[in-house]
């Protein structure tokens, strides 16, 4: 779930323009594909919509509420990753 600040990521644009390291051809973009290729769901929370906008990598599946981001990080069966 992209949520406050790591939402940005989200948006079209701003992980393809984001490097891992300054000398590395791989961006912030291409970790999230082969993420989500790998079977990560990638979520964004309603609020960050307001604060990024709604043009969105095509990796987004699902825009979700804070309830069920509370939900989600209460659950053991969640790994979250946040930066």
């Amino acid at each position: 779930i992209l949520t406050g600040r790591s939402g940005e990521l989200a948006q079209r644009g701003v992980a393809e323009n984001l490097y891992i390291k300054p000398d590395s051809k791989q961006t912030v973009y291409d970790y999230i594909k082969e993420a989500y290729e790998a079977g990560v769901k990638f979520k964004v929370c309603t609020p960050t919509l307001e604060l990024w906008g709604d043009d969105l990598i095509p990796e987004i599946t699902e825009t979700v509420g804070g309830a069920y981001i509370i939900s989600e990080a209460m659950d053991d069966n969640t790994v979250t990753f946040t930066y």
